[in-house]
């Protein structure tokens, strides 16, 4: 039976709807013993276009990334508390915003080019306090924008994407 690795994703944004916007993310994957194989984090979007579903949609398309760079995947589940994102990517929801589409076709490309390679891929809604690592992540992330924001007098990059691969 081929081993199942898990993908743990979580974005958050503070500010929604502002100039001051700030949607950050993170992602982990484990194997099913709860080994971490790799994570990473880092800022989604900026300013009025920063949401909380940019920030859900950027940690799940980093992570199945990440699956990909990894290499001879063959089960994957893919875990996160954002409902809606969940239920869009399996089709059950659509996805009708404008801004949202490429992050929703992106997702469901990178998953159906999973499944081309011969991976199979679930995905499964969990509650937040399930999903507190990858939380974590995303708000490390914000801390370290926030952080770098204010140490430099505007955004000088920190928090962009960063992996972190923890070995095999």
């Amino acid at each position: 039976m081929a081993e199942q690795l898990l993908l743990y994703f979580d974005g958050r944004c503070a500010g929604q709807g502002t100039t001051g916007a700030l949607a950050t993310y993170g992602w982990l994957i484990q194997r099913a013993g709860g080994k971490v194989v790799a994570t990473g984090k880092g800022v989604a979007a900026r300013g009025e276009e920063a949401t909380s579903n940019v920030g859900e949609y950027v940690a799940l398309i980093a992570g199945l990334r990440a699956l990909l760079d990894l290499g001879d995947v063959q089960a994957v589940e893919v875990r996160g508390d954002s409902q809606l994102v969940i239920r869009q990517v399996m089709g059950q929801y659509g996805c009708y915003a404008p801004n949202m589409i490429p992050l929703h076709e992106q997702a469901r490309d990178l998953a159906r080019h999973l499944l081309t390679n011969g991976c199979t891929v679930t995905f499964r809604w969990i509650p937040r306090k399930e999903n507190t690592e990858a939380d974590l992540l995303s708000l490390e992330a914000y801390t370290e924008a926030r952080a770098q924001m204010g140490s430099a007098g505007g955004y000088a990059g920190a928090g962009d994407p960063v992996a972190v691969p923890l070995g095999r």
